[in-house]
């Protein structure tokens, strides 16, 4: 089996791409040339001399991408594509596993704007559809898509690098560590910083940082700026690389991730399992269908309830303690490597050896 791993965003492609190189399965991955810091497996930190490995292959947007991707595409016996990818493995002509991890299902598919409607043709025509976020599950529902299967997204939580201390905290401060992008619509950075802000005022001993990053960011400092807390929050200018998002995670007393979507995202489920507690919304019925145990989240989608929550951590440390382990235990339970590396090989093989997907799901979906 020849198999491509098309797209690439936050890095997903990339984990997924090695993973399975790893574990014996020869695989190539096609990702956009110069991409975006956050996409970028230069920046996460495993590569060694910061070089591209000759399996990593690149398609130039500037040029007639789309042709060339096609042509790509059809030199491989099966195409696992996320974000817009499912379109031109639709068009390749070849089997094809959709990778659904978010907007992309979530808003664009829904659309009825041509692209949207294209992605949509791809999904339905796709072999099997892996949503890789939880709340993604209600598109699927809503778009009744029946060839549709969950499995988190693949991360070797053994490769992040030891704890070291960071000598640019605060000393004496109890910090919360936001690393979101600011897109107060999506990610709703707004309740959570209003929330903090109150908690300021009344107390010297909190700090906030967050990145810089998003297209709110100025509206997120404004916020906080004027807000009469000047001192107890600050904006780190650049995006950190993956060993610096770690070093943040370790040294942090509790992370803050989104609040609008409804599932834990990726930096929510990294924090988790470095042994941090985790303040994010979760919509517990959707994870009720998806895992046997909820996520050992303290969630909340209100300013009222953020704010108390933000309060009993601060008063409560060994309450800290206790739900940093839990969330690591739970990690490692649900979002177990080995587990799910082994669920995408069962997947790739049974597509292409053309196994009904009735017969792929139910050994997907099998208890965790």
């Amino acid at each position: 089996m020849k198999l491509l791993i098309a797209g690439n965003l936050a890095n997903t492609g990339y984990f997924l791409a090695s993973s399975l190189r790893e574990s014996g399965i020869m695989v190539d991955l096609l990702m956009e040339k110069d991409p975006k810091f956050t996409s970028d497996p230069i920046n996460t930190g495993e590569l060694k001399n910061r070089k591209y490995p000759d399996w990593i292959k690149f398609v130039d947007k500037n040029r007639n991408w789309k042709r060339e991707i096609v042509k790509i595409m059809r030199s491989y016996d099966l195409i696992s594509a996320a974000t817009e990818f499912p379109i031109f493995a639709m068009f390749s002509l070849k089997p094809y596993i959709a990778i659904a991890t978010g907007s992309d299902l979530r808003e664009l598919a829904q659309s009825n704007k041509l692209k949207g409607i294209v992605l949509r043709m791809a999904y339905r025509k796709a072999k099997v559809v892996v949503f890789t976020d939880p709340d993604l599950f209600r598109s699927v529902e809503k778009l009744k898509l029946k060839n549709a299967v969950y499995i988190p997204p693949i991360r070797d939580f053994d490769k992040f690098p030891s704890p070291q201390k960071n000598n640019n905290f605060p000393k004496g401060k109890f910090i919360f560590f936001h690393p979101t992008n600011h897109i107060w619509k999506i990610k709703k950075n707004d309740i959570f910083l209003k929330a903090f802000a109150r908690l300021a005022k009344n107390r010297n001993d909190v700090y906030l940082i967050t990145i810089s990053r998003g297209e709110d960011a100025d509206k997120s400092f404004n916020l906080l700026n004027n807000s009469g807390i000047k001192g107890k929050f600050e904006f780190l200018s650049k995006s950190l690389s993956q060993e610096g998002l770690i070093s943040y995670f370790q040294n942090c007393d509790v992370v803050v991730d989104q609040f609008g979507v409804g599932s834990l995202g990726s930096l929510g489920i990294e924090s988790m399992s470095i042994g941090k507690p985790l303040i994010s919304f979760i919509d517990k019925k959707i994870y009720e269908k998806l895992y046997e145990q909820k996520p050992p989240v303290l969630s909340s989608n209100t300013e009222d309830g953020i704010y108390e929550i933000l309060l009993k951590l601060v008063n409560e440390k060994q309450l800290c303690e206790n739900l940093g382990r839990q969330s690591c235990e739970w990690i490692m339970k649900f979002h177990s490597y080995k587990d799910l590396v082994k669920k995408y090989i069962n997947l790739y093989q049974s597509v292409n050896e053309k196994k009904d997907f009735s017969e792929i799901k139910l050994s997907l979906t099998k208890k965790n």
